[in-house]
């Protein structure tokens, strides 16, 4: 009698199940504004900005670990004062995580230089004692700085 062999062989698949990962953290934050201090790292949870004297609210782009958590932006609505603090909270069902963002309001530099140096080339230009040049000066101030326009004539030029 011949002997039959079965053989059942059993494969073991190991096929990687991706869960959704329940996490509190962000894996992004920056400020349109500016540059954060120190650089990102999802384990800080303090960070510096020094911003405009003229911005009142904070452009905060993030991106979360876990998508199904929930981002609470906290005292952004109306910055006045010199040094203030942005909170972002995020939650999911396990865990709070909170980012603290110390503003530091800065005075405008470039519009005080600008206007300084408008009111130099205005002094410069109108003490020209040269008969053929007149020259008309604009000062158009705006929240980034100022513009100087020139016009300069020379009708009464000698040939």
């Amino acid at each position: 009698m011949k002997k039959i062999l079965l053989i059942i062989a059993i494969f073991l698949i190991n096929i990687p199940v991706v869960l959704a990962e329940n996490s509190a953290y962000l894996s992004e934050l920056s400020v349109g504004q500016g540059e954060l201090s120190p650089s990102f790292d999802k384990n800080n949870n303090t960070y510096t900005i020094d911003i405009d004297d003229d911005v009142t609210k904070l452009d905060i782009n993030y991106t979360l670990e876990d998508d199904n958590a929930t981002v609470e932006i906290l005292d952004n609505d109306l910055i006045t004062e010199k040094n203030h603090t942005v909170t972002i909270k995020i939650s999911n069902n396990e865990e709070i995580q909170i980012y603290k963002i110390l503003v530091n309001k800065i005075k405008n530099e470039s519009v005080d230089k600008k206007s300084a140096d408008s009111k130099f080339f205005q002094k410069f230009f109108s003490d020209s004692s040269h008969p053929c040049i007149s020259v008309i000066l604009c000062n158009i101030q705006s929240k980034k700085g100022g513009l100087i326009c020139l016009r300069v004539d020379t009708r009464n030029a000698v040939a």
